[in-house]
């Protein structure tokens, strides 16, 4: 998936960050009465217990508004699946909350570290103020915000004098360093807040936010204060492993406080933290670089040490120094206490040998000679580089050491993927037992922070009453179907259901010269044979291009240019229907990426990859495989759901219209660079070929910027298509818009601007079809484990349909937990649905439904996925839009962004982020595919 998507999912209302209030609404009225036995229909809630366990009334209390959807009831499709949630109850007797804004050091605009922050509260009530939170031990952000169960009784200046280090002052020495805090109370949080909210008996408000924000921090004090940590999660060295680059991971803990059906819990899940690698500086730099450089030479700290190299030294700086936040320690430190660590601010050109600095007492000293007379140690790399560790301190890299527990903070290196994956997926049994586990490093009855509150968790995580839904039945052609089986299905002897046509005319380029194309091209003739894809001639037109070696960017381009138009001028003047192209062993995604654009955009043709270390040893499944991608890109459908299935939606009377929509933002260091909002829309009765649009739009801005355009687009295609292949007229009578990768906060935001814009678009066609809106989210950590080993599929996770819409959900708005794929590697990740609009009324059973069916029917594969096949091909749409822009053309643009040219004003001050003027610049080089490539699903 795509880096960078909008908010976490799992815990967004529980992060400090206010989500919106919500609206007026009126009650839908109850559902029917609850599943199972022992569970009481009423969640009311004990002086002592919190709300307890089980159903109120559907939707809540008639008082109680929301944001989305109420809940119309619970679904009651399905067997039941007796399933283990890493959900664990947490009570909390009602109390005020008192809450306090916290200021360090005002005035001083520089913002002190999150970990400083929390040392400096830990240290004002535990040892320099203890008298005075002896009686209410307080929880801290690590920001801006403080809580406590009992009312501190502040000085009248509201102000404590704290020390930065506990440790007193060498004698002669300077006094210590001392932070002002000021503390201010802002709100008081009433009583039973949370446990009326759990049990559907109040709205979600500002008082509901604060007290579960309360908790979570609460909750998260204690681990923060003894681990690194990164928002929700900490991580220990218990469990750790060098990846490779200067990287080493470690196995970590989430936790979030949430809410239930009539219940509060806590949500614990297995997290992984990428670290520096400790040890010794001068390893872990040439480890980064050298992952870096690739293979095109080799990093020794001989070459380090040539101090013209000013390019090496600059990717050194960008490794280690300014943001990247390394701190390091000296390896020779001889003085007394432990050697404090500092954080590396530059890569200087300066060596150990060239710097000189004034001594005390006079005269000048280079560093190599003060690190001989002071430490009796002679350099080995006199030559190297310096780093500034600050105002006026320089050390050698080769003294340092990096401090363990420090957090990588950007992109994953791409080629450290694979063991970080590797290290973290882990089996379910293996990781529900983790997680049971961790209830002794998470130390909830030993902290101090939580008893301030009386907030228990019990150890043992929910079980609860899941469902296995029936998967629909799928239609191939000749009217054949298939009823998938644990989320997979074969199609042997079966032929797509609308095929597309090739007539003879079709290319294969190989650019890899020590591959054998001939058992390639044949399997491809078969697999097209067997699949029903048109007639592909046994004498392709077939060229052989070296491209080992060869400069990249232009040169490319310009030499398949070439070759492209002799191929057409050898065609007798016609473009083929499908060019397949066979990548080297050795493929990159420069080259990729450059064959993409020029076939989707330059040369409107469709292209299809294959490399040649798979082509080699395919068989006929992997060639079979490929032409689930081809029949796509040339038009045609592969399965469809049988509309007996999903009545709903392929009714041909009431044809729906089905959107997916998602937006990638700039990775981490990539900063120059625009979102990217992709839509894709169906444009057929079988709501299973997609027409996709993409734009460049502000830098991390969430929200569709031009939703209405996509809309009234999506519209037109889904009208031509339906009149010139289908034969029928009528427009889409219901919409259905499948919004992936947007937080809990943002829910209003969504129904504000994009629901507004859908009806926008629909607007400008003069209709009006009924529009359901449902939010498709990934970035959360509900895991579910089945209870019994026999109930479990060959990957040991829950079978394929398996859904939860009780307990853990939402106390009153519409949203469900549904795992639709089967389980390969790891643990599976349900899907989270939030309903946030559905002017069709559709029962929970139906709507379910729905979403489980369109899992069904991503036209690349014969296994159902994990979102819906709209969502999917948004993300992929989105994921790919480097393949939009001309070779090269992306460095040339993030340099020009941040060159302080004419799009920075008149200051010339580097911009932040991709916006008006500059934004302009980069839409004039972003381009789509035309005519017929663009209607088709060029993007699979």
């Amino acid at each position: 998936m795509p880096p960078q998507r909008g908010g976490d999912r799992g815990s967004a209302r529980g992060s400090g960050n206010p989500p919106y209030t919500r609206g007026g609404g009126l009650p839908r009225g109850s559902g029917p009465p609850p599943r199972g036995g022992g569970r009481g229909a009423s969640p009311a809630g004990g002086a002592q217990g919190g709300a307890q366990a089980g159903r109120g009334p559907v939707g809540g209390a008639a008082h109680v508004t929301t944001i989305a959807v109420r809940r119309p009831g619970y679904g009651t499709a399905g067997k039941q699946l007796p399933v283990i949630v890493n959900a664990f109850p947490l009570t909390c007797p009602p109390m005020t909350i008192f809450h306090y804004d916290v200021v360090i050091n005002k005035g001083d605009e520089q913002k002190l570290p999150l970990r400083l922050n929390l040392e400096l509260i830990d240290r004002m009530q535990s040892k320099t103020y203890r008298e005075i939170f002896a009686r209410c031990a307080a929880s801290y952000d690590g920001r801006k915000n403080l809580y406590t169960a009992q009312p501190i009784p502040l000085p009248e200046d509201r102000k404590f004098l704290v020390p930065r280090d506990d440790e007193p002052p060498a004698p002669g020495g300077p006094p210590p360093k001392m932070y002002t805090i000021i503390l201010t109370e802002v709100a008081q949080i009433s009583p039973q807040t949370l446990e009326r909210f759990a049990a559907g008996l109040m709205s979600h408000d500002e008082n509901v936010t604060t007290a579960l924000t309360a908790m979570n921090v609460a909750l998260r004090m204690l681990p923060n204060l003894r681990y690194p940590f990164n928002i929700r999660s900490f991580y220990t060295d218990k469990e750790f492993k060098n990846v490779g680059a200067g990287l080493e991971v470690w196995r970590g803990y989430f936790q979030s406080a949430r809410w239930g059906v009539g219940r509060l819990f806590v949500n614990v899940d297995i997290s992984t933290g990428q670290m520096y690698q400790r040890g010794p500086l001068l390893n872990i730099l040439i480890d980064m670089m050298q992952d870096t450089v690739g293979q095109n030479r080799r990093i020794t700290p001989e070459t380090l040490c040539q101090t013209n190299n000013d390019r090496d030294r600059m990717l050194a700086h960008k490794q280690i120094g300014g943001t990247a936040g390394v701190k390091v320690v000296n390896r020779l430190w001889r003085g007394p206490g432990k050697p404090q660590p500092k954080l590396i601010l530059k890569v200087l050109p300066e060596t150990a040998r060239t710097a000189r600095f004034t001594l005390r007492e006079g005269g000048e000293m280079t560093v190599e000679q003060y690190i001989k007379q002071t430490y009796n140690y002679n350099l080995r790399f006199p030559h190297m580089w310096l780093v500034q560790v600050g105002k006026n301190s320089k050390l050698p890299i080769e003294i340092c050491d990096v401090i363990p527990g420090q957090l990588w903070k950007r992109q994953t290196p791409p080629n450290q993927i694979r063991e970080i994956l590797a290290f973290a997926t882990q089996k379910p049994p293996d990781r529900l037992r983790s997680i049971q586990n961790s209830m002794n490093i998470l130390e909830y009855g030993q902290s101090q922070y939580l008893e301030a509150f009386n907030m228990k968790v019990t150890e043992q995580p929910i079980k609860l009453n899941a469902r296995i839904l029936d998967a629909p039945r799928l239609m191939y052609g000749n009217n054949a179907t298939i009823a998938p089986r644990d989320g997979a299905w074969n199609m042997k002897g079966k032929k797509f259901i609308r095929p597309s046509t090739v007539n003879d005319n079709w290319w294969f380029w190989n650019l890899d010269q020590r591959a054998r194309i001939d058992n390639i091209v044949e399997g491809l003739i078969e697999g097209a044979k067997e699949t029903g894809v048109g007639q592909w001639d046994n004498n392709p037109l077939v060229k052989l291009e070296n491209v080992h070696n060869r400069p990249q960017g232009m040169a490319i381009v310009q030499k398949l240019d070439q070759l492209f138009t002799a191929c057409v001028k050898e065609n007798q003047g016609n473009k083929p229907m499908i060019l397949v192209v066979l990548l080297p062993y050795a493929m990159n995604n420069e080259l990729y990426q450059t064959i993409k654009y020029l076939g989707d955009i330059r040369w409107s043709v469709p292209t299809q990859c294959m490399q040649a270390n798979k082509a080699i040893k395919g068989n006929a499944q992997y060639f079979a495989n490929i032409m689930l991608k081809v029949n796509v890109k040339l038009g045609g459908v592969n399965v469809i759901p049988d509309r007996r299935n999903v009545p709903f939606l392929m009714d041909p009377a009431n044809p729906s219209l089905v959107l997916g929509a998602d937006c990638i933002h700039p990775s981490p260091g990539s900063e120059m660079r625009p979102t990217f909002a992709a839509v894709v829309s169906s444009v057929d009765t079988n709501v299973s070929k997609y027409y996709a649009q993409m734009r460049p739009q502000e830098s991390r801005v969430e929200i569709i910027a031009d939703l209405a355009d996509y809309t009234k687009i999506a519209i037109d295609c889904f009208r031509a298509y339906r009149t010139n292949v289908e034969k029928v007229g009528n427009p889409p009578a219901r919409l259905i818009y499948f919004r992936d990768g947007v937080s809990e906060g943002q829910f209003q935001q969504v129904l504000d601007h994009e629901v507004t814009a859908l009806k926008e678009g629909c607007r400008r066609h003069n209709i009006a079809p009924k529009i359901t809106a449902i939010i498709v989210g990934k970035r959360h950590h509900i895991r579910m484990f089945p209870e019994r080993v026999q109930d479990s599929d060959r990957s040991g996770n829950c079978p394929a349909g398996t859904i939860i819409d009780d307990e853990v959900v939402h106390p009153t708005e519409f949203d469900f937990f549904l795992q639709s794929h089967g389980g390969l590697l790891g643990t599976s990740k349900p899907t989270h649905y939030t309903v946030l609009l559905d002017e069709s009324n559709m029962k929970a059973d139906e709507l379910q439904h729905l979403c489980y069916s369109l899992c069904h029917v991503y036209q690349r594969s014969t296994r159902s996925v994990s979102i819906p096949a709209p969502t999917y091909y948004a993300d992929i749409v989105c994921s790919r839009f480097k393949n939009h822009f001309e070779p090269g053309m992306l460095t040339d643009l993030e340099h020009t962004s941040g060159q302080g040219s004419i799009f920075s004003g008149s200051t010339g001050a580097k911009p932040k982020g991709v916006t008006g003027e500059l934004l302009g610049t980069w839409k004039q080089h972003f381009s789509m595919p035309r005519d017929s490539q663009g209607r088709a699903m060029y993007f699979m």
